[in-house]
């Protein structure tokens, strides 16, 4: 078994490495499951301009990301580390959940509001005509 300290740095590395990575799916993930997410929001909000095709990245990532936040955080209540140590790793993973999680509602928002706009647009259009 890992000592306390190993455990703690494996987890802070892949916190710093997994969450900031420039690679949206690591090598131990499946890319299947990301590009369902993504997908998904493909298909929710079918992007017309490069604009919104990069909230819909931006969206599928962060929630992508905060999926691999909530696995490293319950790998660190597992690894039986020093409480002290599962709360400086918990308090890291707390931030960054915020920070993704409002990336993920802001491009929701506007991906929201521009599939709103374009139904309004459409429903005008076709009033008119």
């Amino acid at each position: 078994m890992a000592s306390a300290p190993a455990i703690l740095f494996r987890l802070f590395n892949a916190l710093r490495h997994g969450l900031r990575a420039r690679t949206v799916v690591l090598p131990d993930e499946d890319p299947e499951e990301f590009d369902q997410i993504h997908a998904g929001l493909q298909n929710q909000y079918r992007p017309q301009t490069p604009a919104e095709q990069y909230l819909v990245d931006q969206a599928a990532i962060a929630q992508w990301k905060l999926v691999r936040a909530e696995i490293l955080e319950a790998e660190c209540f597992a690894e039986g580390s020093p409480a002290s140590a599962r709360a400086a790793v918990f308090d890291r993973l707390t931030q960054v959940q915020g920070r993704l999680g409002r990336a993920f509602f802001k491009a929701y928002k506007e991906l929201d509001r521009i599939k709103t706009a374009r139904r309004e647009t459409a429903g005008t259009i076709g009033g008119i005509g």
